[in-house]
């Protein structure tokens, strides 16, 4: 997550670095349910369409599933 400052909160971090991966597939993240290694993100590439992305966490990265 680097030094983003205000983000040195962890789970502050893992938002902001699910909001990054979401988006490094061109989406824009609108909810996040976090639940340890997982998350589940409604998510908007095409106004207004709203999709459900499924997260998760590996090797301390998180990848869209």
């Amino acid at each position: 997550v680097g030094s983003a400052p205000g983000f040195d909160d962890p789970v502050a971090a893992q938002y902001l670095a699910i909001v990054r991966a979401v988006g490094a597939v061109g989406y824009e993240a609108q909810q996040i349910m976090l639940t340890g290694p997982a998350a589940q993100v409604k998510a908007i590439r095409t106004w207004p369409e709203l999709v459900q992305l499924n997260l998760q966490l590996q090797a301390g990265q998180w990848v869209v599933q």
